[in-house]
């Protein structure tokens, strides 16, 4: 089962516990067709103490009456589940889910409020549909990501308010030394899956422009980085990966590429607003990622052209394997994507207060302009595409495939967050 639902209710005679069980009775019918548990009646704090909740994803909470705020928090304590609660116009229902709503939200936990007038009223695939949009957010929460060095010295305005990061979304940022992922690459070795894998990377390129030896080397990193995911216990992780061309002779592109193909949020630079950005951007639109330099607008043909080597392989249609751009070494990927496509561009600012956001079409991609990086996309911005210049937060934009403007809203909205539109 994917989510529980819990009735819960403070039962002082027996009339209002006949009431209770005829509300649980009707909630069974109603969701017998998804994939939800009900489970029983609360009726004191002391009940809680029977319940688990096992590979439960949610917690959703019928709340039939008043006074059941501290079973609720009590249910919160227990599960740390993200909580869908439920009221309705009888028995207090509504005032007591206010009261605990604004209790959940000072301990940081993912919930949010249905009303209904009356129990026969509840539509269940929308409690449903909301109760999967609170455990997407829960994905987001309490999320760990590396970062692999400091940030890259060029960026004087990508970092994140620790403080009110913690503070809005619990998230950790685990130092990583580069000397620990240099250590990991040279120990990691090339099993032959992996150079299957290879084979396979350079038999499905378009055009291949590089040594087979980088190729090796750029795929030992992504094994290394990986590596330190899995130890670390990370969600995310960026790094700064142009000393890592300097010290070692690979670029990271290749392997933030297949971390971010495998859901593994992967960033360049050490951009620490452009990961947590990609982070909120994957989780609510289930989709890589691509972290990009914007390099030119268009005023009059309202267009935005950005730029960067490390485009996951997962939404492109095309690619070929070249040389990382600025250095001319290593491994750079020029991906193509599929022109009409829609996308959704974003960034979050220092004190994740305000999220940048922008949407539009894909007008045209990898057209091997000689001064970008390698992966090109022009995108036709549903907006002013000069609003970038007085509205920016920092250098690096996060794309995403899809239209998913109505998710961020909803996202910023339960985040206190505000939305800056092109």
């Amino acid at each position: 089962m994917t989510y529980c639902l819990i009735t819960v209710a403070s039962a002082l005679n027996k009339e209002t516990l006949e009431y209770c069980k005829t509300v649980r009775k009707l909630l069974v019918d109603k969701f017998k067709d998804l994939n939800v548990k009900v489970k029983g009646l609360v009726l004191k704090i002391e009940d809680v103490n029977s319940l688990s909740f096992g590979n439960f994803k949610g917690l959703i909470i019928a709340v039939a009456t008043g006074g059941t705020e501290k079973m609720i928090l009590k249910l919160h304590d227990k599960s740390r589940l993200p909580i869908l609660l439920i009221a309705t116009s009888l028995s207090n229902s509504l005032a007591a889910s206010l009261e605990v709503s604004t209790a959940l939200k000072k301990l940081h936990a993912v919930s949010k409020i249905l009303y209904y007038d009356f129990w026969e009223q509840v539509n269940a695939d929308e409690v449903f549909s909301n109760m999967k949009l609170l455990e997407t957010y829960s994905s987001i929460i309490n999320a760990r990501i590396g970062l692999v060095g400091d940030p890259s010295p060029w960026l004087v305005a990508s970092s994140v308010n620790l403080e009110n990061l913690r503070d809005k979304f619990r998230i950790e940022f685990v130092k990583i030394e580069l000397e620990e992922l240099y250590a990991e690459y040279e120990k990691a070795r090339i099993a032959s899956h992996d150079r299957k894998a290879v084979e396979k990377l350079m038999s499905m390129s378009k055009k291949v422009d590089i040594k087979h030896s980088d190729l090796m080397k750029a795929y030992r990193l992504y094994k290394a980085l990986k590596n330190l995911a899995r130890k670390y216990r990370l969600d995310g992780l960026t790094i700064r990966c142009f000393d890592l061309v300097l010290e070692k002779g690979v670029t990271a592109c290749l392997a933030l590429s297949l971390l971010n193909s495998e859901g593994v949020i992967a960033g360049c630079e050490g951009d620490q607003q452009a990961v947590l950005t990609m982070l909120i951007l994957s989780r609510i639109s289930g989709e890589p990622c691509w972290m990009a330099n914007p390099v030119r607008i268009n005023k009059s043909s309202n267009e935005l052209f950005l730029a960067h080597c490390t485009v996951p392989l997962k939404i492109v249609k095309f690619y070929k394997l070249n040389t990382h751009y600025e250095t001319g070494l290593s491994v750079g990927i020029d991906g193509e994507i599929s022109s009409k496509t829609a996308v959704t561009v974003a960034r979050i600012n220092e004190d994740v207060s305000k999220i940048l956001l922008a949407k539009g079409v894909i007008v045209d991609s990898s057209m091997g302009y000689e001064k970008y990086c390698r992966t090109q996309v022009k995108v036709k911005i549903i907006g002013d595409v000069e609003k970038l210049l007085d509205k920016s937060f920092g250098n690096h934009l996060v794309m995403v495939l899809g239209d998913h403007e109505e998710q961020l809203k909803n996202f910023a909205e339960m985040f206190d967050i505000e939305i800056v539109e092109l």
